[in-house]
Protein backbone atom coordinates (compact mmCIF):
# COMPACT_ATOMS: atom_id res chain seq x y z
CA UNK A 1 0.00 0.00 0.00
CA UNK A 2 1.61 3.70 -1.16
CA UNK A 3 2.25 6.18 1.71
CA UNK A 4 -0.63 8.45 0.06
CA UNK A 5 -3.32 5.67 0.81
CA UNK A 6 -2.23 4.89 4.14
CA UNK A 7 -2.69 8.21 4.77
CA UNK A 8 -6.56 8.69 3.14
CA UNK A 9 -7.00 5.64 6.63
CA UNK A 10 -5.94 8.61 9.03
CA UNK A 11 -9.28 10.04 9.41
CA UNK A 12 -11.96 6.85 9.22
CA UNK A 13 -12.68 3.88 10.45
CA UNK A 14 -14.30 0.16 10.05
CA UNK A 15 -17.61 1.55 10.35
CA UNK A 16 -17.19 4.31 7.58
CA UNK A 17 -15.39 1.36 5.35
CA UNK A 18 -18.50 -0.80 6.22
CA UNK A 19 -21.34 1.89 4.98
CA UNK A 20 -18.91 1.88 2.33
CA UNK A 21 -19.10 -1.59 1.25
CA UNK A 22 -22.74 -1.52 1.75
CA UNK A 23 -23.25 1.14 -0.83
CA UNK A 24 -21.00 -0.83 -3.02
CA UNK A 25 -23.11 -4.01 -2.49
CA UNK A 26 -19.99 -5.91 -1.00
CA UNK A 27 -20.12 -8.48 1.55
CA UNK A 28 -16.67 -7.29 3.31
CA UNK A 29 -17.62 -7.00 7.31
CA UNK A 30 -16.14 -9.47 10.05
CA UNK A 31 -18.01 -10.42 13.10
CA UNK A 32 -16.82 -11.43 16.38
CA UNK A 33 -13.43 -10.22 16.20
CA UNK A 34 -12.11 -7.42 18.80
CA UNK A 35 -8.16 -6.31 19.64
CA UNK A 36 -6.45 -9.12 21.95
CA UNK A 37 -4.98 -6.40 24.36
CA UNK A 38 -5.90 -2.65 25.75
CA UNK A 39 -5.49 -0.22 23.59
CA UNK A 40 -4.40 -1.83 20.52
CA UNK A 41 -3.88 0.71 17.94
CA UNK A 42 -5.56 0.47 14.39
CA UNK A 43 -4.31 -1.63 11.54
CA UNK A 44 -4.64 -1.63 7.53
CA UNK A 45 -2.79 -2.63 5.38
CA UNK A 46 -2.46 -5.85 1.96
CA UNK A 47 -3.52 -8.89 3.82
CA UNK A 48 -0.66 -11.99 4.35
CA UNK A 49 -2.46 -14.96 4.82
CA UNK A 50 -2.21 -18.44 6.14
CA UNK A 51 -4.15 -20.76 6.96
CA UNK A 52 -4.43 -23.90 9.37
CA UNK A 53 -6.50 -26.90 9.56
CA UNK A 54 -6.68 -29.99 11.56
CA UNK A 55 -5.82 -32.33 8.69
CA UNK A 56 -2.75 -30.40 7.65
CA UNK A 57 0.70 -32.37 8.75
CA UNK A 58 2.71 -29.21 8.39
CA UNK A 59 4.29 -27.19 11.41
CA UNK A 60 2.69 -24.21 12.21
CA UNK A 61 6.03 -23.30 14.35
CA UNK A 62 7.68 -23.93 10.90
CA UNK A 63 5.23 -22.65 8.61
CA UNK A 64 4.13 -18.81 10.16
CA UNK A 65 8.02 -18.48 10.59
CA UNK A 66 8.15 -19.00 6.79
CA UNK A 67 5.12 -16.97 5.86
CA UNK A 68 6.23 -14.23 7.88
CA UNK A 69 9.72 -14.37 6.24
CA UNK A 70 8.00 -13.34 3.04
CA UNK A 71 6.07 -10.87 4.17
CA UNK A 72 6.75 -6.80 2.98
CA UNK A 73 6.56 -3.91 5.55
CA UNK A 74 3.16 -2.62 5.72
CA UNK A 75 1.44 -6.19 5.57
CA UNK A 76 -1.38 -7.87 7.76
CA UNK A 77 -0.85 -11.22 8.89
CA UNK A 78 -4.69 -12.72 8.62
CA UNK A 79 -4.99 -16.47 9.92
CA UNK A 80 -8.00 -18.56 9.01
CA UNK A 81 -8.05 -20.95 12.25
CA UNK A 82 -11.69 -21.43 11.49
CA UNK A 83 -12.85 -19.86 14.49
CA UNK A 84 -11.27 -21.52 17.04
CA UNK A 85 -10.66 -20.72 19.99
CA UNK A 86 -9.36 -23.68 22.24
CA UNK A 87 -5.85 -23.47 20.82
CA UNK A 88 -3.31 -20.44 20.30
CA UNK A 89 -2.96 -19.12 16.60
CA UNK A 90 -0.36 -16.76 16.66
CA UNK A 91 2.25 -16.16 19.82
CA UNK A 92 4.74 -13.25 21.08
CA UNK A 93 7.99 -14.78 19.39
CA UNK A 94 5.43 -14.93 16.00
CA UNK A 95 4.87 -11.44 16.32
CA UNK A 96 8.58 -10.11 17.54
CA UNK A 97 9.67 -11.91 14.44
CA UNK A 98 6.94 -10.25 12.37
CA UNK A 99 7.69 -7.00 13.64
CA UNK A 100 10.99 -7.36 13.05
CA UNK A 101 9.60 -8.03 9.07
CA UNK A 102 8.33 -4.83 9.15
CA UNK A 103 4.65 -6.38 9.35
CA UNK A 104 2.31 -3.92 11.27
CA UNK A 105 -0.29 -6.21 12.95
CA UNK A 106 -2.14 -9.93 13.01
CA UNK A 107 -5.93 -10.49 12.99
CA UNK A 108 -6.35 -14.09 13.58
CA UNK A 109 -10.45 -16.09 13.33
CA UNK A 110 -9.19 -17.90 16.22
CA UNK A 111 -7.41 -17.20 19.82
CA UNK A 112 -4.07 -16.31 20.19
CA UNK A 113 -1.80 -16.45 23.89
CA UNK A 114 1.46 -14.40 25.07
CA UNK A 115 -0.33 -11.21 24.33
CA UNK A 116 0.83 -9.59 27.53
CA UNK A 117 4.47 -9.93 24.87
CA UNK A 118 2.44 -8.11 21.84
CA UNK A 119 1.71 -5.70 24.26
CA UNK A 120 4.77 -4.77 25.62
CA UNK A 121 6.06 -4.88 21.72
CA UNK A 122 3.15 -2.15 20.66
CA UNK A 123 2.27 -5.00 18.24
CA UNK A 124 -1.50 -5.00 17.69
CA UNK A 125 -3.40 -8.02 17.29
CA UNK A 126 -7.19 -8.93 16.94
CA UNK A 127 -9.10 -12.29 17.38
CA UNK A 128 -11.84 -13.91 19.15
CA UNK A 129 -10.40 -14.54 22.36
CA UNK A 130 -7.41 -15.23 24.48
CA UNK A 131 -5.94 -18.75 25.15
CA UNK A 132 -2.90 -20.60 27.20
CA UNK A 133 -3.17 -23.71 25.15
CA UNK A 134 -0.38 -24.11 22.69
CA UNK A 135 -0.82 -24.73 18.89
CA UNK A 136 1.69 -27.48 18.86
CA UNK A 137 0.46 -30.98 17.72
CA UNK A 138 -3.20 -29.90 17.68
CA UNK A 139 -2.99 -28.49 14.12
CA UNK A 140 -1.45 -27.80 11.04
CA UNK A 141 -0.18 -25.47 8.24
CA UNK A 142 -1.91 -25.35 5.29
CA UNK A 143 -0.07 -22.16 3.57
CA UNK A 144 0.68 -18.79 3.16
CA UNK A 145 -0.50 -16.38 0.51
CA UNK A 146 -3.55 -18.17 -0.37
CA UNK A 147 -7.18 -17.56 -0.17
CA UNK A 148 -9.12 -17.65 3.32
CA UNK A 149 -11.70 -17.33 5.05
CA UNK A 150 -12.68 -15.71 8.18
CA UNK A 151 -15.87 -14.64 9.99
CA UNK A 152 -17.48 -15.77 6.76
CA UNK A 153 -15.97 -13.15 4.39
CA UNK A 154 -13.34 -14.41 1.71
CA UNK A 155 -9.97 -12.80 2.01
CA UNK A 156 -7.32 -13.12 -0.98
CA UNK A 157 -3.52 -12.43 -0.86
CA UNK A 158 -3.10 -8.82 -0.78
CA UNK A 159 -6.65 -7.76 -0.12
CA UNK A 160 -6.83 -4.44 2.32
CA UNK A 161 -7.81 -5.61 5.78
CA UNK A 162 -8.47 -2.97 8.82
CA UNK A 163 -9.17 -3.81 12.02
CA UNK A 164 -9.57 -1.34 14.54
CA UNK A 165 -12.05 -1.03 18.15
CA UNK A 166 -15.50 -1.15 16.01
CA UNK A 167 -14.38 -4.85 14.80
CA UNK A 168 -12.43 -6.18 10.86
CA UNK A 169 -13.41 -5.09 7.26
CA UNK A 170 -11.97 -6.59 3.85
CA UNK A 171 -11.88 -4.17 1.18
CA UNK A 172 -10.97 -6.49 -2.68
CA UNK A 173 -8.00 -4.89 -3.30
CA UNK A 174 -9.17 -3.71 -7.30
CA UNK A 175 -11.55 -1.99 -5.11
CA UNK A 176 -9.80 -0.27 -2.97
CA UNK A 177 -9.35 3.56 -4.50
CA UNK A 178 -13.43 3.26 -4.53
CA UNK A 179 -14.31 2.12 -1.14
CA UNK A 180 -12.00 4.86 0.17
CA UNK A 181 -13.69 7.16 -1.77
CA UNK A 182 -17.21 6.38 -0.14
CA UNK A 183 -16.28 5.96 2.80
CA UNK A 184 -14.66 9.75 3.28
CA UNK A 185 -18.39 10.50 2.02
CA UNK A 186 -19.92 8.84 5.06
CA UNK A 187 -17.44 9.63 7.14
CA UNK A 188 -18.10 13.85 6.16
CA UNK A 189 -21.75 13.12 6.18
CA UNK A 190 -21.41 12.52 10.05
CA UNK A 191 -19.67 15.66 10.60
CA UNK A 192 -22.29 17.57 8.66
CA UNK A 193 -24.76 15.87 11.17
CA UNK A 194 -22.90 16.68 14.18
CA UNK A 195 -22.26 20.08 13.41
CA UNK A 196 -25.68 21.18 11.96
CA UNK A 197 -27.00 19.54 15.67
CA UNK A 198 -24.17 21.50 17.30
CA UNK A 199 -25.60 24.46 15.51
CA UNK A 200 -29.00 24.25 17.05
CA UNK A 201 -30.46 21.99 14.16
CA UNK A 202 -33.54 19.65 15.43
CA UNK A 203 -31.76 16.21 14.83
CA UNK A 204 -34.98 14.73 12.97
CA UNK A 205 -35.11 17.91 10.50
CA UNK A 206 -31.45 17.30 10.31
CA UNK A 207 -31.21 13.25 9.25
CA UNK A 208 -34.26 14.42 7.02
CA UNK A 209 -32.39 17.20 5.30
CA UNK A 210 -29.54 15.42 5.00
CA UNK A 211 -31.48 12.12 3.91
CA UNK A 212 -28.69 10.22 6.26
CA UNK A 213 -31.31 7.35 7.37
CA UNK A 214 -31.94 6.96 3.13
CA UNK A 215 -28.04 7.22 2.21
CA UNK A 216 -27.18 3.46 1.51
CA UNK A 217 -30.63 2.93 -0.33
CA UNK A 218 -30.52 5.93 -2.37
CA UNK A 219 -26.78 6.20 -3.29
CA UNK A 220 -24.22 4.04 -5.10
CA UNK A 221 -20.44 4.82 -6.16
CA UNK A 222 -20.98 5.95 -9.45
CA UNK A 223 -24.21 8.55 -8.79
CA UNK A 224 -22.12 9.55 -5.24
CA UNK A 225 -23.09 13.78 -4.75
CA UNK A 226 -20.56 16.16 -3.22
CA UNK A 227 -20.34 16.43 0.88
CA UNK A 228 -19.19 19.60 1.45
CA UNK A 229 -16.97 20.15 4.57
CA UNK A 230 -19.15 20.83 7.78
CA UNK A 231 -18.55 24.45 8.68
Amino acid sequence: MSDHLQDQFKDINTCDISDALDSMDLQGQVHGLAPLWPGASTVVGPALTMKLHPQAKYSTVIGTLEGIAVGKPGDVIVFDNDGRTDINTFGSIAAHCAMKQGIVGCITDGASRDVDGMQQDHFPIYGRGTVTTSVRDRTGFVGYQVPVRIGGVDVNPGDIVMADLNGMVVIPANRLEEALKMAQFFREMERRVKSAVDAGGSPVEVHESLKYDRLFSDIRAEEMPEAEPAS
